[in-house]
């Protein structure tokens, strides 16, 4: 008894569609293991607004030599549209990718960069680029000292943990008192605004997240987004001077 051609016809096609089915299938497991068009991203930017003004340069009153005769304030920083720098923005739920070293150098006699973000317990290397003693004091939220590395010449790296609370580390150096830093310790993944107050996160698994903002003289509301597979999302902050935080 011979196949009609009908058949045939019949069989091949159910059979080519589900190859399709099973190559379509492994290529959408395949993007959810790489991270590609399974995850979204984030991104936004930090606008001033209210009465915010840039403060006037910080007088330096040891070794002019070296660190000039002033250097900038940055506690506030902002471009020429509003943006706002040196804020830190957390995804609450979103987890940090692969762990790394934070490098936080004393150039300029000045902390760089002023504020960094870290998971807790991160290595932080602490090194110096300027010709003179500086040193890297930390301080905990609460004010405990977590420690106070003594930096003598150019090049030397001392690597010491972060601390493992969450929440904000001081840093300043005890011989030149007009220095101040920040890291900012976080479970969750949390950058820092650039220069015109951009910032981004990407890879982003689908959901809603809530987004949250620290800075050392602003403050700014809670911000919600939903993140779709394969799309962008914007988050824009606004903030208002808050006096009060130091």
């Amino acid at each position: 008894m011979g196949v009609s051609r009908s058949g045939s016809f019949a069989a091949l096609t159910a059979g080519a569609l589900a190859c399709l089915w099973f190559a379509a299938g492994s290529l959408d497991s395949w993007a959810l293991q790489r991270g590609g068009s399974a995850t979204g991203s984030i991104r936004g930017r930090v606008l001033g607004s209210g009465a915010i003004a840039t403060a006037s340069p910080l007088k330096v009153t040891v070794d002019e030599r070296t660190c000039g005769a002033t250097v900038p304030d940055e506690a506030v920083v902002l471009d020429k549209e509003g943006g706002v720098a040196h804020a830190v923005v957390v995804v609450k739920g979103l987890a940090w990718g692969e762990a790394a070293p934070v490098r936080l150098t004393n150039k300029g006699c000045r902390f760089m960069p002023h504020v960094t973000v870290v998971r807790p317990g991160t290595t932080l290397e602490l090194t110096n680029d300027d010709p003179t003693l500086h040193t890297t004091h930390a301080y905990a939220a609460d004010g405990r000292s977590l420690f106070n590395v003594a930096l003598p010449v150019p090049g030397l790296v001392v690597k010491r943990p972060a601390d493992k609370a969450t929440g904000t580390t001081r840093v300043a150096c005890d011989t030149h008192p007009w220095m101040q830093g920040f890291v900012y310790v976080s479970a969750d993944r949390a950058v820092v605004s650039d220069a015109d107050g951009r910032f981004a996160f990407t890879d982003v698994p689908p959901g809603t997240y809530e987004l949250t903002i620290w800075h050392e003289r602003l403050k700014g509301a809670v911000q919600r987004v939903t993140v779709a597979a394969g799309q962008s999302v914007d988050a824009a902050f606004t903030v208002t001077p808050a006096p009060d935080r130091r």
